[in-house]
């Protein structure tokens, strides 16, 4: 009779666990189909194979298929990729895991039980199933709590493999010397081990999310420093702007009445004298107005620096407000981009240029800065980082930030002597 009820504890712990675990993910990654008919399949598919894995008895084997299927899940049911969750599902698996140890070793300390006298006794185990699901149910709404605060992304890939061996290291350990607990005392000892690991992993999450605050406040004040620049810049600009306008305004009715004598006289002369005038008035007003008033004048003081700089400038742009992204944002995206590319000609005399295309494509708005560069790029992996002299390519970094918060791509490539940065952003009506 006990070997039934151990049975079934075993067959409702791993059907908890494993709705835990799909309920888990979905509420931090989120799903990538609309149909509820896959999520059931996958889920019951799943769950035959985990009960498979759990009756061969191997803990080993248990543990490394857990750890691979959980990946698997996540790649082919929910929004995620390799870089996104592997720190998340590797803590998963280790709490998993020290979590199963914690109420099997419970009865150590209780009734002074080896490790073997343990998994020989079908009421402990079954007590054990069922408090393990409480277990992991608490644990996994804490950490789902919490997900929403971290940011992994910026670890570095020392920092990453130094994690994912000392995890496999910690549950490689426990799982070892588990077996071998022969009396109370030892119980006492791995438990404390177990809560030591787990405390290790806690300060881990705690400390990697203040490196992501510590990333967060430097992008942040960076771009607080570009928008003031680019306020004060404004304020010169509005400020030449007023001058100058005061000296056409009171010339003026001087400049009406020569070009009225004009018209009797000479009638060329008084187109040209016109369009003199008309280019005077335009010059009062932005270079590049827009809907969106910020956008207008950062493009308005970058086309005007690039005037002084002798860099040629092309702009193939339709008039898209950009009310859904926040003036925060405007400036990251567009100060950033014009910035690289002003500076990349700087250092380029043979072709300096800029091309600006910015427009609806199938479904996306489309930012495009083509340059012209000294053909000189730094990678680490895939990703393009500054040549600058103890310059760290915050800009970049920025850009790609602002840009997946409405769901977006940013990408960077690099063709001889001209760079390429390119955003898609999908347009929400």
């Amino acid at each position: 009779m006990n070997e039934v009820i151990l049975l079934v504890s075993q067959y409702i712990m791993i059907t908890l666990i494993n709705l835990f675990v799909f309920l888990f993910f979905k509420k931090v990654y989120g799903c990538k189909y609309n149909k509820k008919w896959i999520y059931i399949s996958g889920y019951f598919i799943t769950l035959t194979i985990l009960i498979g894995v759990n009756k061969l008895g191997n803990p080993y084997f248990n543990a490394v298929y857990t750890f691979t299927s959980n990946w698997i899940i996540c790649m082919i049911f929910f929004e995620s990729n390799i870089k996104k969750i592997w720190f998340h599902n590797l803590l998963l698996w280790s709490i998993c895991i020290f979590c199963d140890m914690i109420t099997t070793l419970m009865w150590s300390i209780i009734g002074d039980y080896t490790f073997n006298n343990i998994l020989s006794n079908n009421s402990f185990m079954t007590t054990s199933n069922f408090c393990y699901v409480l277990l992991i149910f608490v644990s996994l709404r804490l950490y789902s709590n919490l997900y929403q605060k971290l940011n992994v992304e910026s670890i570095k890939i020392k920092t990453a493999l130094f994690i994912f061996f000392m995890t496999f290291f910690e549950v490689f350990t426990v799982m070892s010397y588990s077996s071998q607990i022969t009396d109370r005392d030892n119980g006492i000892k791995m438990i404390i081990i177990v809560f030591g690991f787990l405390f290790i992993h806690l300060f881990l999450v705690y400390t990697l999310n203040q490196v992501s605050e510590s990333y967060k406040y430097k992008y942040e004040n960076n771009l607080m420093q570009k928008q003031n620049k680019i306020q004060l810049e404004n304020f010169r600009e509005i400020s030449r702007k007023y001058e100058e306008s005061r000296k056409t305004i009171h010339d003026i009715k001087k400049h009406l009445n020569t070009l009225k004598s004009l018209e009797y006289a000479d009638k060329d002369r008084a187109e040209e004298y016109g369009s003199i005038i008309e280019q005077k008035v335009d010059s009062l007003f932005y270079e590049f107005p827009c809907s969106n008033q910020l956008l207008s004048i950062i493009m308005s003081q970058k086309i005007l620096i690039c005037r002084n700089e002798n860099i040629k400038v092309s702009t193939k742009i339709e008039d898209i407000p950009f009310d859904f992204i926040e003036d925060f944002d405007i400036t990251a995206i567009f100060a950033n981009l014009w910035d690289n590319s002003i500076e990349a000609c700087r250092e380029y005399d043979n072709n300096r240029f800029i091309d600006i295309v910015i427009g609806k494509v199938n479904g996306f708005y489309v930012i495009s800065f083509e340059n012209g560069f000294n053909g000189t790029i730094s990678k680490s992996g895939d990703v393009l980082q500054s040549t600058k002299h103890n310059h760290d390519g915050v800009g970049l970094t920025i850009i790609k930030s602002s840009v997946m918060k409405y769901g977006g791509f940013f990408s960077a490539s690099a063709d001889e002597n001209v760079f390429k940065s390119e955003i898609m952003i999908p347009i929400n009506e």
